[in-house]
């Protein structure tokens, strides 16, 4: 989908109704919906290509010539009635003021083209092109199935990953509590399950029973607006590296806390998933609950 931002000053409010009048300063548009999770997979340095559908209209070719300047391959179809566009309209300080949708249901089928190593990330926004059967089709053909969801649950019984936020995951299984979610993943046979709730964390959990609560401070929140493709994109990242699933959750909560600092919507680069070398001292002669303390607490920064 294309985004299209117009950003401005809001000063006054309209003569003609209780509205607020912005001055549009200036219009900008990117790479929108799965499309921003393939931008950030390929600010990675990993291979990508897209699958999902546009239409033949005026957003549809905005949207080809940004695939131009991003290394990604695009293989899309290209006989949707319209581009589903998402507009924002931004005032000062970044606030988002209204947002315009425009879409319509897909009805043809998207069919992806994968070997049994890929990894495949469902960004589902059910506009149409996630169907019933799609991810027991992407199963047959690999087992790493990453779903960022927005239908019912049993939509992606057997995959390998399903990602929901916490909205939606009580909209499927009511509170939230390790036991249930345990049992709720295993009847839909899914591998992981990791619920993202804010900054609360993540929960994440394995079919084994493991499970863990993940946090990484923010400093200030400044703009939400592409955190999930953020977290999303950085779970696909460590899994390509073959690092443990936990260790990848780490890795996106720490990149999703640095998106949320900045305003509109910033691919993730590799600098984010480093937090940096921190410098500590003391005299260790004798080690007692102070040092330690010291340490845990200069570890938990880099």
């Amino acid at each position: 989908m294309l985004d299209i931002w117009i950003e401005g000053n809001a000063e006054r409010v309209s003569p003609e109704g209780p509205v607020l009048v912005i001055k549009e300063n200036n219009k900008k548009y990117s790479i929108g919906g799965a499309g921003n999770v393939a931008v950030n997979i390929a600010n990675l340095k990993v291979p990508c290509e897209l699958y999902g559908a546009i239409g033949q209209d005026d957003p549809g070719k905005k949207l080809i010539k940004l695939f131009l300047n991003q290394e990604i391959h695009p293989k899309l179809n290209y006989d949707h009635s319209i581009t589903t566009t998402k507009t924002r309209i931004v005032g000062q300080g970044g606030k988002h003021v209204l947002r315009l949708d425009k879409e319509e249901d897909y009805s043809n089928e998207v069919t992806v083209d994968c070997n049994e190593n890929d990894i495949v990330i469902v960004s589902d926004y059910n506009k149409g092109v996630i169907k019933k059967d799609t991810i027991s089709k992407l199963l047959k053909k690999t087992k790493y199935v990453i779903v960022d969801p927005k239908q019912s649950a049993d939509t992606y019984d057997g995959a390998y990953i399903v990602k929901p936020n916490m909205k939606e995951y009580n909209e499927w299984n009511s509170v939230f509590s390790i036991t249930d979610a345990l049992k709720f993943m295993r009847e839909h046979q899914w591998t992981w399950l990791i619920v993202t709730d804010g900054s609360n964390g993540a929960h994440v959990l394995c079919t084994t029973g493991e499970y863990s609560l993940l946090k990484e401070k923010a400093k200030d929140v400044a703009d939400v607006t592409g955190a999930g493709d953020t977290f999303l994109s950085v779970l696909a990242y460590g899994i390509s590296k073959d690092i443990n699933v936990f260790e990848c959750c780490k890795l996106a909560c720490m990149a999703s806390a640095r998106n949320v600092e900045q305003r509109g919507v910033v691919p993730v680069t590799l600098n984010d998933l480093q937090k940096g070398v921190i410098f500590t001292n003391g005299v260790f002669d004798i080690l007692h609950i102070g040092h330690l303390e010291l340490l845990k607490y200069a570890k938990s920064l880099g």
